[in-house]
């Protein structure tokens, strides 16, 4: 009975090592083989938790105001809109955006309903021909009829800050990513065509009888 109790009180704590080791295990271990060299193997936590940037951003969500459901889109590639552009301004800021900047009304900053955080839009007045590139860091305009809300700088450069809104077309023109794995960062810029020049073709028509 005793050598069961001395033998009980040195197996347990080196299974409980084990087991804790194994439930931390991550990195370069190296095992001798049977002809006495080393092989280095790398081992994974069994219970390795997903970097945070692996996961889906918080303003890429579906989220609801004012009883309805806007699904953020998973890409603002090809993205073309036309509708009215409105502004803001002192109210808001210094005040938190949506994606956790600091609202500068200042900057070339814009809102918008859908679009990934930090694409790149070219905002045109349809109404006086003026244009400009603003980037995406909030959530909005929630007016019925709007498509963007541009920063005070935008609607001053648009020249529609006195009349409150202008009819416009956006058009993406790029978006970046800014990926964090440990204190590594990285950005990543996906181009969009310019739709402003190059060559277009329109077909009249396509048919199977040459006659036609």
């Amino acid at each position: 009975m005793r050598k069961l109790y001395h033998f009980t009180r040195l197996i347990l704590p080196m299974i409980f090592l084990i087991f804790s080791s194994c439930s931390s295990m991550q990195g370069t271990v190296v095992i001798s083989s049977d002809q006495g060299a080393s092989v280095k193997t790398r081992i994974d936590a069994p219970f390795k938790s997903v970097p945070k940037s692996d996961r889906i951003p918080p303003t890429q969500k579906p989220y609801r105001i004012d009883g309805k459901t806007y699904y953020p889109l998973p890409t603002a590639r090809g993205y073309v809109q036309t509708g009215i552009a409105s502004w803001y301004g002192s109210k808001f800021h210094g005040r938190k955006t949506s994606n956790g900047e600091t609202y500068n009304m200042w900057s070339g900053t814009a809102a918008h309903k859908t679009l990934p955080m930090n694409t790149f839009l070219l905002v045109e007045n349809l109404e006086n021909g003026k244009e400009m590139t603003v980037r995406v860091n909030d959530r909005g305009p929630f007016v019925k009829g709007r498509i963007i809300d541009m920063s005070k700088k935008g609607a001053t450069q648009l020249a529609f800050i006195g009349q409150g809104t202008a009819k416009v077309r956006i058009t993406a023109l790029a978006e970046s990513t800014t990926y964090k794995h440990g204190e590594i960062v990285t950005e990543r810029f996906k181009e969009y065509p310019d739709f402003q020049s190059g060559e277009f073709y329109v077909q009249i028509g396509a048919f199977g009888d040459k006659n036609n």
